[in-house]
């Protein structure tokens, strides 16, 4: 009978006892709950804290240029190819690229 009280020393009318709902919460559920997760994070924080010494490997390569927007190339579903937007025959699009001309010319 968790979370019904029923009340002591005598029945309601025609015999039914009276039941009415009990007023306090249990706790042990959330107490349990708490202590787990304290424990967790009590073993994890130290872990977070430390780090992990790595040797990145030494490279030659300058940086990118972050300036020069992205070429972009696309092929629709119908066989159209677009470079930045515009539409290109496949015949010319090698002579877009060998030029330098991307941008419309």
């Amino acid at each position: 009978m968790s979370g019904i009280a029923v009340r002591k020393g005598g029945r309601g009318r025609r015999g039914v006892p009276r039941y009415r709902a009990m007023a306090e919460i249990n706790m042990t559920p959330f107490m349990t709950s708490f202590s787990c997760c304290l424990i967790i994070f009590m073993v994890a924080a130290p872990l977070l804290a430390t780090g992990v010494a790595i040797d990145l490997p030494k490279t030659k390569a300058a940086a990118l240029n972050v300036e020069q927007k992205p070429i972009s190339v696309a092929v629709d579903d119908k066989g159209l190819v677009y470079v930045m937007d515009q539409p290109v025959q496949v015949a010319d699009l090698a002579d877009k690229f060998e030029g330098g001309c991307i941008r419309g010319c």
